[in-house]
């Protein structure tokens, strides 16, 4: 097999896309991963607004909360970022799947120092990937969009359903919030 390929990486790290509707539709993908790589460190790097949602995502081991939006202006968050990607994983991440297109989502993997960066070769950041992938030429559903990415590693992929695991807790704390909002079931 090609360099990282193999299923017994040490720490995987998948960036989440930004939006709600597109980190739901990352799940499949995810799940993806997980099963490829199962005795890897899952970890989900996510944006605040997001990130809560990957604590629900059965098979994730943490989610990074990344802060930094690639502004030039914003350093300290930007160094923040890099330092808090460093020491996400025990050992060096050795593998970084990124599921945003952007450039700065490249730029912060590879400032983090991790060695494998996969993820398509759009927005200028082609060279800063080990892996680069063809954008699909054929429009498709966000979900597929992310697990076609995934396929091009090797990964076999598998269902286009997001899963979330919700606790007891959980509900009745969103039945209180309804009820405290006047919604009477």
């Amino acid at each position: 097999t090609k360099p990282g390929l193999t299923s017994d990486a040490a720490c995987i790290v998948v960036w989440a896309p930004n939006w709600l509707g597109d980190a739901v539709m990352a799940m499949p993908a995810i799940a993806d991963v997980r099963k490829h790589f199962r005795r890897a460190r899952l970890l989900v790097a996510a944006r605040p607004a997001v990130a809560p949602l990957f604590q629900l995502v059965p098979g994730v081991d943490a989610v990074v909360t990344l802060r930094w939006r690639g502004g030039a202006l914003d350093r300290a968050a930007m160094h923040a970022d890099v330092a808090t990607l460093r020491s996400a994983c025990d050992s060096q991440p050795s593998i970084a799947i990124l599921l945003p297109n952007s450039f700065a989502t490249a730029w912060l993997t590879r400032r983090a120092g991790i060695p494998e960066r996969w993820g398509y070769a759009t927005d200028w950041r082609t060279r800063l990937l080990t892996r680069a992938v063809r954008v699909p030429a054929d429009s498709m559903h966000q979900g597929r969009y992310y697990q076609q990415l995934v396929s091009a590693f090797n990964i076999s992929t598998g269902p286009l359903e997001p899963i979330v695991n919700v606790t007891d807790n959980e509900r009745e704390r969103a039945r209180q919030l309804l009820a405290s909002r006047g919604w009477s079931g």
